[in-house]
């Protein structure tokens, strides 16, 4: 087992070593990856200081990184605060968007979500919107947002949201647009959503939703690290936000889907949305998901870490 268990240490290690993000005891007990059976924490503990002591891999003021790489321990705590701010920038922000009708829950990702956001980063989200109505609902958090002045666009990236990830409440198994596996930048993106809205807690369903995610990690470890920074609406903002989608929920709703669709779909053509990417998961548009990334970098990622494994002649999996 000892060996097994190393294995998923380093590959634990050198996947967030591509951030520059080593991690203390706790994180890598929690982040491990493709780990082989149940072990307590304290014996996972116990056996980290001896991978240390053999040279495994090194701790320096408490955060664990591969053999080399401890000058990454001083760029990870110079993040700390710049994430810190992040959040509270996200959470200013959603609050713009989180009453528009139909919008069921919205997570941060990606960068601010790991964090490993810099001064200039943007705050990517996943928005999760009613099933029949994402386009509808797309374009009024896309208004909503750039009158409140917290959307990126063109040359305003810093501390605005990156609104390129859509998927309605009845599509929330992402496999469809997993690379081979093992995706294990979709995998931790998937762990490290954070809910600023959830009320109905749909991250717990969009976990148990991606059934892939447990040949990776064992069910009983719990993926939420991060502070509860979620948002709850008031009063007013609620009954708004019931009496719209009553509104808009029927016939009525339907026809301005429909039409809303058309005019996006018209707009993604005339900017040439498609073209730029050779990965059919990069943009996807259909009526359950609107995703895109045209500079979509799961496969080097996976690439990259797969070159560090080498090195200790593992593979990414197994």
């Amino acid at each position: 087992m000892s060996e097994r268990l190393k294995k998923s240490v380093i590959q634990t290690l050198a996947y967030f070593s591509l951030f520059r993000q080593p991690l203390t005891k706790e994180e890598l007990f929690f982040w491990r990856w493709d780990s082989p059976e149940k072990i307590s924490q304290r014996d996972f503990f116990t056996f980290l200081a001896q991978g240390r002591t053999a040279g495994w891999w090194s701790e320096n003021t408490g955060f664990y990184c591969l053999p080399g790489r401890e000058a990454d321990v001083a760029c990870r705590q110079e993040r700390v605060k710049i994430n810190e701010t992040k959040m509270a920038t996200a959470c200013q922000a959603i609050k713009k968007i989180f009453w528009v009708p139909f919008v069921r829950a919205v997570f941060v990702c990606n960068t601010v979500a790991q964090g490993t956001a810099t001064a200039d980063s943007d705050i990517d989200v996943l928005v999760v919107t009613r099933r029949g109505r994402i386009f509808f609902t797309r374009a009024l958090v896309t208004l909503v947002a750039s009158l409140g002045g917290v959307r990126r666009h063109h040359r305003k990236i810093t501390d605005r949201l990156c609104l390129s990830f859509y998927i309605a409440d009845d599509s929330l198994n992402l496999e469809k647009v997993a690379l081979s596996s093992p995706d294990i930048y979709l995998s931790y993106w998937l762990r490290q959503l954070v809910p600023i809205y959830d009320p109905e807690d749909l991250g717990k369903s969009l976990r148990a939703a991606n059934q892939f995610l447990a040949q990776f990690f064992l069910p009983q470890v719990s993926p939420e690290l991060h502070p509860d920074w979620r948002l709850t609406l008031g009063r007013f903002g609620g009954r708004v936000k019931t009496f719209l989608e009553w509104l808009w929920g029927g016939s009525y709703g339907d026809l301005l889907e429909k039409q809303t669709r058309e005019i996006q779909k018209t707009h993604m053509k005339l900017r040439a949305v498609y073209r730029g990417t050779d990965q059919p998961t990069s943009v996807v548009v259909t009526d359950s998901m609107l995703k895109f990334h045209e500079q979509d970098r799961r496969q080097q990622f996976k690439d990259q870490w797969q070159k560090i494994l080498n090195d200790y002649g593992y593979e990414g999996t197994g």
